[in-house]
Parts: structure tokens; C-alpha cells; sequence
């Protein structure tokens, strides 16, 4: 019997690094928390685009929980570089990218206040909420990009919080136990989380299972599952 492979890549689980060569994986972004070197904002923004990345951009509020939860280890320094600044327009947020900031996505901590006109770059702090500095302030930064989805061969649902997927052709029919094997360890990527078998977990899922496994030619009546 043929059957279909599942690669979770969730923010439930995060620590593994599925298309992020070693960084954090969340959502469809891969994460590195950098404790040092302390940075201005300016420099910071240069070493996260060295790495391929760009300082943090907050774009929905599960990636806004997520990236408070990282920062609650309290041997982490009081605050971080985040891409958000108003150096274009005073009192206008903006991601370093030039993105307009939403503003139900940030916890300022009673700021952002400009001190003296002097305060144009945001930091995250330990606790979630975010301050306005001076850009000079030397503090380190968090960096993200935006990860590959899937490896080559596989197929995935969600661009914002991806699932891959494996589906073997009528060439390759196994036992369960032989289907089992093969996702865990044939299918299994370096440094990435380990393939099961499929694993259903919403009517949406199982809507665009149907929909892919319609799509496959010369298709088996059944595939291997992980119910057992």
C-alpha cells in the first residue's frame, strides 16, 4: 500500500529547525536571539543583513506570543533591537523594511515618548513590551527570515504556518511498518524534525489531503495513515 508522510514545522514545534540551517523555527520565519554584541541600531540592522535576515518584524499576534515567550528566560539581556522605528516620519512606525507597523501588535511600555526628539528606533524588552531608544543605544538584536517552506518534493497547505507532506506513487507500495521506516528515516532531512506518517489534526488538513491525493496520477485506491 502506498501511503503519505507528514513534516510538522508548527510554532508548537519550534525548536526544531526545518529549512533554517541551526536558527529557530516558528511559522513560516526562521529566528536567531542574539545575547551579543551589543549594537547600535544601525549596526545591528547591518550584522542581521550579513546573515541573509532582517531585525525582528512582528506580522500577527501568535508570532508576537511566540517571540514574548522566547524572551521570559530572565538570563536574557533587559532588551533587544527590533526593526521598528519612526526615522522617516516622527510618530509613524515602520518595520526596517519599510512595512507600516501594526499597531495592535505592539506593547509599548507607556511609550513610545521621543525623549528630547532623540528616541527614533524601538527595542523589545524582556517582558514583550517595547520602548523607542536612541538609535546609538548599544543593544543586541533579533534577527528573523522568512524560511523555506518545504523540502524539494514535498507539498504544503499553509504559507503562514506550514505542514509538508510526502505522498508515495503506485511505484512504491509498503507494509506499514516498511511505510513507517521510510518516513522516519529515508525521508528525514539533516538538522530537521523527522517525518511521520500522516497525522490529520483539522477538517481543514484533511480537506487539502483530499485535495492533493486527487491530484496524484496513476494513484492507489488507499495510502498508509499513522492511525493505529
Amino acid at each position: 500500500m502506498n501511503f503519505a508522510c507528514r513534516l510538522g514545522t508548527t510554532t508548537e514545534n519550534s525548536d526544531y529547525y526545518m529549512g533554517c540551517n541551526g536558527w529557530t523555527r516558528a511559522g513560516h520565519k526562521c529566528y536567531q536571539i542574539y545575547d551579543g554584541p551589543k549594537n547600535s541600531w544601525n549596526d545591528a540592522s547591518r550584522m542581521c543583513h550579513s546573515l541573509g535576515a532582517r531585525l525582528l518584524r512582528v506580522e500577527s499576534l501568535d508570532e508576537r506570543d511566540w517571540v514574548e515567550w522566547q524572551l521570559t528566560d530572565e538570563s536574557h539581556p533587559n532588551v533587544y533591537w527590533s526593526g521598528l522605528n519612526d526615522r522617516a516620519t516622527e510618530g509613524t512606525y515602520l518595520w526596517e523594511d519599510g512595512t507600516l507597523a501594526n499597531s495592535s501588535l505592539i506593547r509599548w511600555n507607556q511609550e513610545p515618548n521621543s525623549w528630547f526628539g532623540d528616541e527614533d528606533c524601538a527595542g523589545i524588552r524582556q517582558d514583550g513590551h517595547y520602548n523607542d531608544y536612541d538609535c546609538f543605544l548599544q543593544a543586541p538584536a533579533i534577527c528573523e527570515y522568512t524560511g523555506s517552506p518545504c523540502p524539494p518534493g514535498w507539498n504544503t497547505w499553509s504559507t503562514t504556518n506550514p505542514v509538508c507532506y510526502y505522498v508515495t506513487t503506485l511505484n512504491n507500495t509498503f507494509t506499514w511498518d516498511e511505510a513507517n521506516t521510510f518516513c522516519n528515516k529515508d525521508k528525514a532531512q539533516p538538522g530537521q524534525q523527522t517525518p511521520t506518517l500522516l497525522a490529520v489534526n483539522s477538517q481543514a488538513e484533511q480537506t487539502f489531503i483530499n485535495t492533493l491525493l486527487a491530484k496524484q496520477q496513476l494513484s492507489p485506491r488507499s495510502w498508509w495513515t499513522g492511525l493505529n
